[in-house]
């Protein structure tokens, strides 16, 4: 009976500690900053902190860095200016950079590898491009298709109210947007300007004043300078979706077949 009682305690224990862990998990706070500019160069920095500085990640451009941190222990790590060790040079290294430096005098090799740095570099910035227009043509084709579905009335209060509760479990310390878009169809533009437009208002109302989203019906262009610092928990967002999934409307689109 007392090794019974001794083996109840200890899974009581183990159940108070996984407990305790997903409280911490689900309550604690998540600071996140955001910060993107292509006026000039595309440049954009992240940087997420959960459960008191635990868990880190961070992401930035100029510096090559992609990192996530655990304990201050580093998991991962993409930086392209990793140092490595000093060894000393063998004859093969030393007639290799004998080899490099002649070919580095030549000034036109030079502006060669720039120009097509130069050329990566706004191949890249298009590409990202080319997937954010995609990504909102695909959502404008799910506005669409919502528009055109049976009791879109619900759907869409649903939505707003969805919007409402994410953006107020969301404490945002800093704001500031700057943006100048333009799709290739005129109409696109439009229907973007337009949900942006019934989003803004339920932004913090001492943000709005920092906030610039301005369509360009001409051309298409992407022109973004944005800061944003805020902090909020996984409790707090994930409670509003679970409520906004389970709503019968909301089901039957998720769970439909596509027919």
């Amino acid at each position: 009976m007392g090794i019974l009682i001794l083996i109840l305690k200890i899974i009581g224990v183990i159940l108070a500690l996984i407990l305790a862990i997903v409280c911490i998990i689900i309550f604690s706070s998540i600071n996140l900053k955001v910060t993107f500019n292509n006026k000039e160069e595309a440049c954009y920095f992240v940087k997420i902190r959960y459960i008191l500085g635990v868990f880190t990640y961070t992401l930035d451009s100029k510096k090559n860095i992609n990192t996530i941190k655990i304990f201050g222990i580093k998991l991962k790590n993409k930086d392209k200016n990793i140092k490595v060790e000093e060894k000393e040079d063998t004859k093969e290294d030393i007639d290799i950079k004998q080899e490099y430096e002649i070919a580095s005098v030549d000034l036109d090799i030079k502006k060669d590898e720039h120009k097509k740095e130069d050329y990566t570099k706004k191949t890249k910035l298009k590409d990202k491009l080319k997937n954010i227009k995609a990504k909102i043509n695909n959502i404008i084709e799910k506005i669409k298709f919502i528009i055109n579905y049976p009791n879109k009335k619900e759907i869409i209060n649903a939505s707003i109210v969805l919007i409402k509760k994410l953006l107020k479990a969301i404490k945002f310390k800093k704001i500031k947007i700057n943006v100048d878009y333009g799709l290739d169809d005129p109409f696109k533009t439009g229907n973007i300007c337009g949900i942006i437009s019934s989003i803004i208002p339920f932004m913090p109302k001492k943000y709005i004043k920092n906030i610039s989203i301005m369509p360009n019906f001409n051309k298409e262009i992407f022109l973004a300078d944005l800061e944003i610092k805020c902090r909020t928990s996984l409790f707090k967002i994930l409670l509003p979706i679970i409520i906004f999934v389970l709503k019968k409307p909301i089901r039957k689109i998720i769970f439909s077949k596509g027919e």
